[in-house]
């Protein structure tokens, strides 16, 4: 398998109580079960809060945060800050809080990665880029699955990689360095664009509509 992200999508780190909005709030956080496992085993005041704070929808059978009047999770304190970071640590975040505002889309041959515009952090940290706009292609050691199962012909399956290989040279070569992104105006025309195109990160998230790079 492959993986393909922006060159700066390791870069990327949450701001925190800087925010000037939250991704705790505002829309339905799901806890996977892996980790409403690992939270089951804690002990004392965060467990009491866990059983308060996270409750099961079992038309969806799924555990989510429960929100307050805010629409905002109830581990979100004064500070902006996930209580259950403060207590645990980064490792007790569950799947959806540890990922956001990262994205995954796979392919047949690949995962590609990518940062959510609805994170206002995000639109900050592209329209302070400098490099022009290039992409990161690099295999990851796991074996390809095609989906076709057994029995399929070679020629088939090399049909079926290819597809996802020339979606990756057509983003590769758009956005890659030939192409240079916005690199051809200036620092100021750069922000401008990619300040009126995102409306400068103020993205309504009742939308639960997320513009990804």
């Amino acid at each position: 398998m492959y993986i393909l992200k922006p060159f700066f999508y390791d870069r990327f780190q949450c701001i925190g109580k800087e925010c000037p909005y939250t991704c705790c709030g505002g829309w339905n956080i799901g806890v996977d079960k892996d980790s409403y496992a690992r939270y089951e085993q804690y002990e004392g005041d965060i467990k009491r809060k866990i059983e308060e704070n996270i409750e099961y929808m079992e038309e969806k059978d799924i555990h989510v945060m429960r929100l307050n009047e805010k629409g905002v999770c109830l581990f979100c304190d004064e500070e902006q800050l996930c209580m259950l970071i403060k207590e645990k640590g980064e490792e007790a975040l569950c799947l959806t809080c540890k990922r956001y505002p990262r994205e995954q889309f796979m392919t047949v041959t690949t995962e590609e990665q990518y940062l959510s515009l609805s994170c206002p952090a995000v639109v900050s940290f592209l329209k302070d880029l400098k490099e022009p706009l290039s992409f990161i292609l690099e295999e990851d050691g796991r074996a390809v699955d095609d989906g076709l199962g057994e029995g399929v012909p070679e020629e088939t399956r090399k049909e079926r990689r290819s597809t996802g290989a020339a979606g990756r040279d057509v983003k590769s070569g758009f956005y890659g360095t030939n192409h240079g992104g916005l690199r051809e105006y200036p620092e100021r025309r750069r922000k401008t664009i990619l300040s009126v195109t995102f409306d400068d990160g103020r993205i309504p998230r009742e939308d639960n509509f997320g513009y990804i790079l």
